[in-house]
């Protein structure tokens, strides 16, 4: 992965929990697929490099959030004062993603991310007018 692919992966991260909580509020499972993709999108129109990049971008910088959002959350279960509403906004979300159906709906989000990390790779390749490349046959 190229250095420069770290902002991409930065801006997915800080971008991916807010919209997907306020999202949420209104959209349930819907706006967390929303929050995600549109994360992903501008991780990925960030993003140096080819398609694949693009995705290796979206998932890691949607899984960053996830992931410190449960390590947030075992923090706090852990300890008996009180925090901020916001904070507990995260750890009521990240609850929500792990715990409130029979699938875990982390995984689905993640895999959102990267797949709105490529969208937005190809809408950045549409807007600089480069050609598409064409998938690898193996031929």
């Amino acid at each position: 992965m190229r250095r420069e692919n770290l902002v991409g992966i930065a801006i997915t991260s800080f971008v991916v929990l807010p919209i997907s909580i306020i999202a949420t509020l209104k959209l349930q499972f819907i706006g967390s697929l929303l929050g995600f993709f549109v994360g992903g999108c501008v991780g990925g129109y960030l993003t140096k490099g080819d398609r694949s990049e693009a995705f290796s971008v979206g998932l890691i910088g949607s899984m960053l959030p996830c992931l410190s959002g449960l390590l947030l959350t075992i923090a706090i279960l852990s300890s008996p004062s009180q925090y901020p509403i916001p904070i507990m906004y995260v750890v009521s979300y990240i609850l929500w993603l792990n715990f409130a159906s029979p699938v875990n709906l982390m995984v689905i989000v993640i895999i959102v991310g990267g797949i709105g990390a490529i969208i937005g790779k190809m809408l950045g390749e549409k807007k600089k007018g480069e050609e598409a490349k064409p998938p690898y046959t193996g031929i």
